[in-house]
């Protein structure tokens, strides 16, 4: 008997699944670089400019993410399968996100935060 749920994933599938959210996190962080490269002429109502202090911040915590993920996936067995329980998928950012409109509105699902 599995106590709780567990995915068996391959690690060839756990490499190019964290090699997916390092791509994403390196965009991020090129993003927030951009960001705060903007000039107060490139301000809009839309989209003003964010503190330097806060693009830095971001673009750091992106940095240092996808090089955590990529220290992951270097060290996976790709021959090998791995059973992963939740704190393993959450922690590798493995499941899918959630939608941006689903964090508007409040889970009628219990969790473990509620």
């Amino acid at each position: 008997m599995i106590d709780g749920l567990k995915l068996m994933v391959t690690g060839e599938e756990l490499q190019t699944l964290l090699a997916q959210r390092m791509e994403q996190h390196e965009r991020c962080a090129e993003r927030w670089n951009r960001e705060r490269e903007r000039t107060p002429e490139e301000q809009t109502d839309e989209q003003p400019v964010l503190p330097e202090h806060m693009c830095t911040s971001e673009a750091e915590r992106h940095e240092w993410r996808a090089d955590v993920l990529g220290f992951i996936r270097d060290h996976i067995d790709a021959s090998e399968v791995y059973r992963l329980g939740e704190a393993d998928l959450a922690f590798g950012e493995l499941l899918p996100e959630k939608p941006a409109a689903d964090a508007a509105f409040p889970s009628t699902h219990p969790t473990r935060e509620s």
